[in-house]
């Protein structure tokens, strides 16, 4: 019986009668930058949008039970703000 290694013809290995050539290669493509990916821009959006939302609704809920309304809910529903609106913003 004859092993796999001596059945496979290694002297015709680059010609173009041998049928077990690999195909040429193929040139790689740069992926899309996330600029124009909207899938990443909706869950931006999204997570922005929550972060705000959030910050609302805790302080409305914080301040109709008379607590004080921790500075930090404040600043990261303002730093939300701030991010959403520079992502929605038009760039020129």
């Amino acid at each position: 019986m004859e092993s796999d290694t001596e059945s496979l013809d290694y002297e015709n290995w680059g010609s173009s009668e041998n049928s077990n050539t690999p195909p040429p290669p193929v040139p790689l493509q740069r992926p899309e930058p996330l600029e124009k990916d909207r899938h990443v821009y909706r869950t931006a959006v999204y997570a922005l949008s929550s972060g705000i939302f959030i910050g609302l609704i805790g302080s409305v809920w914080l301040a109709s039970n008379d607590k004080e309304i921790p500075q930090i809910l404040v600043a990261i529903a303002s730093a939300c703000a701030g991010a959403l609106g520079a992502l929605i913003a038009p760039k020129s």
